[in-house]
């Protein structure tokens, strides 16, 4: 009530994509983005057109960062994958569609980047919700059967 009676406000709208707990990520822009790679030996330029744009995007939403390890940059990136059962049968995208129409088979389990204000599980949520168009209240999360895995790889 005294908040109220100041004007403080205690919510941002309805939305769930706002955590005060987590300093906001400061999005570098293109330019300071095309210096890192270059300073760092990464030639950005023989990339697909796409890919550049897809970086840039990632680093802004806070799905993606680049982090310097032992003097080699690298792309860190936390994928949470969800596993939606129901009796014997396990919820998996099997194709998409791209731009032109083109059906790509792809036959995985559905998947998320974890952003920098969100746990595991308000990810997972937002996979199921956001995603796979599942109403958070038709689905239970088993928090005894969570596997973290580590995994290295070109990109």
């Amino acid at each position: 009530a005294e908040c109220m009676h100041r004007g403080i406000k205690l919510k941002v709208g309805e939305t769930n994509d706002f955590s005060a707990l987590v300093h906001a990520p400061v999005s570098p822009n293109e330019e300071e983005i095309k210096i890192q790679l270059k300073e760092n030996g990464v030639n950005w330029d023989l990339w697909e057109p796409t890919k550049f744009q897809i970086l840039t995007q990632e680093l802004a939403k806070g799905e993606a960062a680049l982090v310097m390890v032992q003097e080699k940059l690298l792309r860190i990136v936390d994928i949470v994958v969800v596993k939606v059962s129901k009796e014997d049968s396990i919820l998996a995208e099997t194709e998409t569609e791209d731009t032109t129409g083109k059906r790509i088979t792809l036959n995985w389990l559905p998947a998320v980047k974890r952003r920098p204000d969100e746990n595991m599980f308000f990810a997972a949520k937002r996979c199921v919700t956001t995603h796979m168009w599942i109403d958070e209240n038709a689905v239970s999360f088993n928090t005894s059967s969570v596997l973290i895995a580590e995994e290295k790889k070109e990109s």
